[in-house]
């Protein structure tokens, strides 16, 4: 039966692995030729892959398993004697460990096609099954990223709203400004506007004032004028009463005139000639 390249992620791996361990028909050689400790990963226990080998079974460059063991995140790796002198190896449980943590995807038929029989049928199909399982965790993952990508977009929708009331924020706040100035303007004008009129409104107190004494003036003037009107009158009266005197007078001279006229008239030449002397 043609048997698949199989490729795992770390945790299909150890599930694989696990079900191996726990299965009773696969031989001793086997198991022992996939087991993991399973003690705390400090233990320096189990398969270890050299810097070249764990880069190929990750799917990553050599370099980059040489700057994370620099990092300091394979504490357990260690020194072994090697063709061209002594050589790191990394332990299984510590790259599946990092791998997991990458997101790197390990190639398990590169990992372990010297160290397992390729006939065990039985190792097959737990691997196949835990492909399986792995399979659907990834689809499940899948669905999780699709439903993370909803709501990024819903997210990314509600960010572009809120930078628009941001930026409706901003105008208003402009707006305000501009008004604020206007009425910072206006206020400034209203001041002037006040001690102006406060200036105007004192000056007609002034003019009041004046326009008081004018009127009291012009009220004792009238007094004057009435009581000079009155003395007028009073003159007046008096002028008609002398009037009315002279033509009294007038009135008794003519008839006194018309009487000695008459007297003379009747009377001598001598007597008119007394008479003329004793009234010159």
């Amino acid at each position: 039966m043609p048997q698949r390249p199989i490729h795992l992620s770390p945790t299909g791996v150890r599930e694989a692995i696990a079900m191996a361990q726990q299965s009773p028909s696969i031989d001793t050689e086997v198991r022992e030729a996939i087991a993991m400790p399973q003690e705390s990963p400090s233990i320096d226990t189990g398969n270890t892959f050299s810097l070249r080998e764990a880069a190929a079974l990750v799917g990553v460059s050599v370099d980059t398993i040489k700057r994370r063991h620099t990092d300091g995140v394979f504490p357990n790796a260690r020194q072994e004697p090697g063709r061209s002198g002594p050589q790191w190896r990394i332990p299984a449980v510590e790259l599946a460990a990092v791998a997991d943590e990458q997101g790197w995807t390990l190639d398990l038929a590169t990992a372990l096609p010297q160290q397992v029989p390729q006939h065990s049928e039985e190792l097959h199909d737990l691997l196949r099954d835990a492909l399986e399982s792995s399979e659907a965790k990834a689809q499940a993952l899948a669905d999780a990223l699709a439903k993370n990508a909803d709501a990024e977009a819903k997210q990314s929708i509600a960010e572009e709203r809120l930078e628009e009331r941001s930026r409706e924020r901003d105008q208003a706040r402009s707006d305000r400004d501009h008004a604020d100035a206007q009425l910072s303007r206006m206020a400034t004008d209203l001041a002037e506007m006040t001690g102006r009129a406060d200036e105007l409104r004192t000056e007609l107190e002034g003019e009041r004032a004046d326009i008081v004494k004018l009127r009291d003036e012009l009220q004792a003037k009238a007094v004057d004028v009435a009581l000079y009107e009155q003395r007028l009158l009073d003159l007046a009266g008096e002028a008609d009463d002398l009037t009315q005197s002279l033509v009294d007078a007038r009135h008794r001279s003519e008839r006194v005139e018309a009487d000695a006229e008459r007297m003379m008239a009747s009377m001598g030449w001598l007597a008119r000639r007394r008479y003329m002397k004793s009234t010159t």
